[in-house]
């Protein structure tokens, strides 16, 4: 078992201040707050603890390929950033320091589909990691090397962070939230919902009267905006491609040479049932139908009808 699961998401450390883990501070306040209470949540199942250990193994893959790229790579190192001298902190561990590249490094393992969907819109498919890769970067003031390894395909994303993607001023006031809630006693407001979360049980649900299902996954809402931008290049080149194929109609039946390519104009002939003749003839058109079941997927803009 990892120290990620061994140790809570937030807790009081020996030296009274109140600790928040740095892969946890991305987590919603009130499952932050429920950890420094030490109210019991419903855990990790085997698979995700299995998950965990994974994960250190395909960083030990990606390591050796760094290193044999000529990165000098220290081995993790514990990483704190105090918030409130004494009183508040965000601790964690780093995969490493490569020195002589002046770059922290952070890998983390996915699956085929958890792979796919950082493909697509990175972080925003994992909106706790760039608060985790922020916390290591102005802790140390480095640069980061971020790293993503396919635990199916062994493919590796790669890239490098100048800047946090998440501000210090945007992690302190998370972070003093918390902090101010658990010392007022006071639960404070759910934040979006993460992956995991062990207590879902705490979390705001939704009113009775409420239409529209809500979803807090940023994901999904990432997603959902690239396939809007897709579609809208769809449109474009669409139009474009069906300029472009009356142009080229301008051309007689036949098959044409036209430089680099060969350009062929035939005539097709389909045939489908003339529903008016077969009600004439005493037939019912729908007796000759087969139905089929597709689904349609609508995504437009909040407001548009």
């Amino acid at each position: 078992m990892t120290e990620a699961i061994q140790r809570p998401d937030a807790y009081i450390d020996d030296d009274g201040a109140v600790a928040i883990r740095a892969y946890a501070i991305g987590h919603c306040s009130r499952s932050l707050w429920a950890a420094l209470n030490e109210i019991d949540h419903e855990g990790f199942s085997d698979y995700i603890e299995t998950i965990f250990a994974e994960g250190h193994m395909h960083e030990e893959a990606v390591r050796h390929q760094l290193v044999s790229e000529g990165a000098d790579i220290r081995d993790q190192y514990e990483v704190t950033l105090w918030v409130i001298p004494g009183e508040l902190k965000i601790v964690g561990h780093l995969d490493g320091y490569i020195d002589n590249w002046r770059q922290i490094w952070e890998n983390k393992a996915l699956g085929k589909d958890g792979f796919r969907r950082f493909q697509n819109v990175g972080f925003d498919a994992y909106p706790n990691y760039p608060w985790q890769i922020s916390v290591y970067m102005i802790a140390t003031q480095w640069p980061a090397l971020y790293t993503v390894k396919s635990r199916d395909s062994g493919e590796v994303i790669r890239f490098v962070l100048d800047k946090p993607p998440i501000t210090q001023d945007e992690i302190n006031a998370k972070a003093i939230g918390v902090y101010t809630a658990y010392k007022n006693g006071e639960m404070p407001l759910c934040d979006p919902e993460r992956w995991q979360c062990g207590w879902r049980f705490l979390h705001d649900e939704l009113e009775e009267d409420e239409q529209i299902h809500t979803v807090e996954d940023p994901y999904i809402e990432a997603a959902s905006g690239a396939l809007m931008e897709v579609r809208e290049q769809q449109k474009i080149l669409k139009d474009k491609a069906d300029e472009l194929r009356d142009d080229i109609l301008k051309l007689p039946v036949g098959k044409h040479d036209v430089g680099e390519f060969l350009v062929e104009i035939k005539t097709i002939t389909s045939r489908r049932h003339d529903n008016k003749k077969m009600i004439e003839a005493g037939l019912n058109p729908d007796d000759f139908k087969k139905e089929s079941e597709s689904t349609r997927l609508e995504v437009k803009n909040k407001g548009e009808k």
